[in-house]
């Protein structure tokens, strides 16, 4: 129940890190394809450049009037590149910081080196015209907008994921918080209740004895002695609760009688109301005998307030192995009135009730028990008018 929160802070952990790894997948494949269908659209325009030229001549002005409108259109920046006999290289920019500047100091000429260097690591340059097989004039491109957008989308998506999982991690700790303190109340509660028969029994003993006319002290002894080992089986029960307990071979088989018997001599002796059990006498599991007796007589108890609303209640316990031979089932069915649909999923919340003086512990400290402790399971089987039925289900000692 408390490692829940850890268990969250993993799952978020997890949900972020694929997002994050979806997102830069995903981005980087468009900003492929944006730069993929990018070269195609610049090497569409030097091919139409190559069929105008005449051998070894450049055309300038069909450069300058179709060639160059052409580039600008595509909204990407540019740099064209010609090198000189004298080995000096002009510059000429499209779409760019330095479109209406004169080059022509020795700072801006470097700024479009490293412009151009840029533009060379992301797209290779495409020539327009080569002499003895090199380049003579040659197109260098960037990034259009959108593909620069792109490279921030990632972390924007990823920030919002991040707000947006955080805002569930706090709700959920809030919610887990709440049922901490629903457990506690419901603990303590519970904690008086079970203190409070033993003591005042204690009490009417100490009380019988300072009277001491017709006292019958083995008796008294021996009442004492029940009363004292209850206690001390409610302080192992909250002990054992809050820790992972040591499990040993034992037969459930017992714990089921003993509360069947238990719970029988506590019903009226006029009572209508009837426990049956049919078990296998050998029902060997690993397990802790105070905690399940613990998790066995909430289910029963809570049975037994149902029953307490209608006539010829009936609570039938029936205990089988499965034909694997692997696990131990155990169902509880009563024909009580049966819980609500829309109760259901609620039944093992800390601090829920349908009872007016309920505290809402019971079906979740016998959840905790078999599943958490025990690696078993405790379902509601089904629900309606006439029967109710929650499930055991724990694993056959394989020693």
């Amino acid at each position: 129940m408390f490692d829940r929160s850890l268990k969250i802070k993993i799952g978020l952990f997890c949900v972020i890190t694929a997002l994050s790894v979806s997102f830069f997948i995903i981005n980087w494949y468009l900003i492929l394809q944006f730069r993929k269908q990018l070269n195609q659209q610049v090497q569409a325009i030097v091919n139409v450049y190559h069929d105008k030229l005449s051998k070894d001549q450049i055309d300038s002005k069909y450069l300058k009037d179709t060639i160059m409108p052409l580039i600008s259109d595509l909204g990407v920046p540019i740099v064209i590149t010609t090198n000189q006999t004298d080995g000096s290289v002009n510059y000429t920019t499209i779409n760019s910081l330095y479109d209406n500047e004169t080059i022509d100091s020795y700072e801006k000429i470097n700024k479009i080196r490293n412009l151009v260097s840029s533009m060379d690591e992301i797209n290779n340059p495409l020539p327009l015209f080569l002499i003895n097989g090199k380049p003579i004039i040659e197109i260098h491109y960037g990034d259009p907008l959108i593909i620069n957008s792109l490279r921030w989308l990632p972390f924007l998506q990823i920030s919002f994921a991040i707000i947006v999982l955080f805002s569930v991690f706090f709700g959920m700790r809030l919610i887990l918080s709440n049922e901490k303190n629903f457990i506690y109340a419901g603990l303590s509660r519970e904690t008086a209740h079970q203190l409070g028969t033993p003591i005042s029994s204690l009490l009417g003993w100490l009380e019988l004895i300072g009277n001491k006319s017709n006292i019958n002290d083995e008796e008294i002894i021996g009442n004492m002695k029940n009363d004292l080992t209850r206690l001390q089986n409610i302080t192992d029960k909250f002990n054992k609760i809050g820790s992972q307990p040591t499990l040993i071979n034992l037969n459930f088989y017992e714990i089921l009688y003993d509360n069947v018997s238990y719970f029988s001599k506590k019903l009226p002796e006029n009572s209508v109301n009837k426990i049956s059990l049919n078990s296998s006498k050998t029902l060997y599991i690993e397990g802790d005998k105070i905690l399940l007796n613990w998790a066995v007589e909430n289910i029963i108890k809570n049975a037994l307030d149902s029953l307490s609303k209608v006539e010829n209640g009936r609570l039938y316990i029936d205990a089988n192995i499965d034909d694997n031979n692997k696990w131990v089932h155990v169902n509880f069915s009563d024909n009580g009135p049966g819980i609500e649909r829309k109760y259901r999923s609620q039944i093992f919340t800390p601090g829920f009730s349908t009872k007016n003086r309920g505290w809402g512990i019971g079906l979740n400290l016998s959840k905790r028990i078999i599943s958490q402790l025990h690696n078993g399971h405790l379902v509601l089987v089904k629900s309606n008018s006439n029967q109710t039925i929650f499930r055991i289900s724990l694993k056959l000692s394989t020693s």
